[in-house]
């Protein structure tokens, strides 16, 4: 029987409008947490194993629309056999981004991808926030449980 799992991300956004038109946005990663399961890197049963996992974190200009520009996705940034870190204890330097000179009105989405890493790549989930204006430019974000998503 496989059971499903729950993830919860916490980040950091900051905004910040350099120019009319223009602004730029900080994502810093705090927190990884996901309901304890066996459902990654099972060898016939021998022992429970936590996934592998590596992330990749976008964001998506909305006004206009733009290409998604991603950073990590590297599979040698991952945390081995886990269900929970803080990413400043265990990933520093792939824990903070920065898109800058983002052309528009400040609307974007972020999204954050977490993978299992193994012989056969999968997706644990997709975490995504959308900001749209009137919010505080400083703010963190804790997503719910909820199947597929962190």
């Amino acid at each position: 029987m496989q059971t499903a799992s729950y993830n919860v991300l916490i980040l950091w956004i900051c905004l910040l409008q350099t120019a009319i038109g223009d602004y730029d946005v900080s994502v810093k990663l705090l927190e990884y947490n996901r309901k304890e399961d066996c459902s990654c890197d099972q060898l016939a049963m021998v022992r429970c194993h936590e996934c592998d996992v590596y992330f990749k974190t976008c964001v998506q200009p909305l006004s206009p629309t733009q290409r998604q520009v991603c950073y990590g996705n590297n599979q040698d940034d991952r945390v081995n056999d886990t269900n929970h870190f803080l990413f400043a204890d265990t990933l520093w330097g792939q824990n903070a981004y920065t898109w800058s000179n983002i052309i528009g009105q400040p609307a974007f989405e972020i999204l954050i991808y977490v993978f299992d890493y193994g012989d056969i790549v999968s997706t644990l989930g997709v975490t995504n926030y959308t900001y749209q204006g009137n919010k505080p430019t400083v703010q963190n974000v804790t997503t719910s449980p909820d199947y597929m998503n962190m």
